[in-house]
């Protein structure tokens, strides 16, 4: 074998695991990077609107008591605004999760709550007044209410859960690609002092004999 092909071989191993080495780093940081598009997109959006959505429902509670007690259509109108938003956050969630059993729970409670104020609570109102009104308030409202923001809140801790098993899976990926780096980088420095040893011996020796052959040639031996 020629020294120039020595020398291609010997080297081109060396560029070989480099290559192997940038393209475990890349991959690596790849995967991390969908992971963390993933807990950015949606998971932290799927926590902000469990929150918005509870929020939304505790201001509509609001809402219809201020009604049943001061008869101000302020009242009702802010009730409908803030129950047109709901639909479209629900919306929302509903295509981040798809289908869901907890969220078609929340959105069943949450309805069943809202046709009990649009559709008993409301005409109760303006037929007979507070006291028409009060009773069905006092018996449904409170504990139809507090279910639909319990359903919504579970969803948002079982969102919380997975986000914090996906930063510990990141955490765990992290390390296992920083021992992968190690262990390649160890690697490529073990390979690279057996090629350059490898080159010694095959190359440089051959030269060092020639040399001294020259010199013995050159002294008239």
């Amino acid at each position: 074998m020629g020294i120039r092909r020595k020398v291609f071989i010997g080297f081109g191993a060396i560029l070989l695991f480099i290559i192997g080495f940038a393209v475990v780093g890349y991959w690596g940081n790849d995967r991390a990077d969908d992971q963390m598009t993933k807990l950015i997109e949606k998971d932290y959006k799927l926590v902000s609107l469990a929150n918005t959505l509870e929020e939304n429902l505790s201001q509509r509670v609001i809402m219809a008591r201020g009604y049943v007690l001061y008869g101000d259509e302020k009242y009702i109108e802010q009730f409908a605004e803030n129950a047109e938003e709901s639909a479209v956050l629900m919306d929302e969630m509903e295509n981040l999760l798809g289908d869901n059993a907890d969220y078609a729970d929340a959105v069943a409670k949450t309805e069943k709550w809202n046709n009990l104020i649009t559709d008993q609570v409301i005409p109760a109102y303006e037929e007979g007044g507070f006291d028409a009104a009060i009773p069905l308030m006092e018996q449904y409202c409170q504990v139809w209410s507090t279910d639909a923001m319990d359903a919504w809140d579970k969803i948002k801790n079982s969102v919380d859960q997975q986000l914090m098993n996906t930063g510990d899976n990141i955490i765990s990926e992290n390390h296992a690609q920083k021992n992968v780096f190690m262990v390649m980088a160890v690697l490529t420095a073990i390979i690279a002092l057996a090629v350059a040893a490898w080159l010694i011996y095959t190359v440089v020796k051959p030269i060092k004999v020639i040399e001294g052959r020259l010199t013995q040639i050159s002294d008239n031996d």
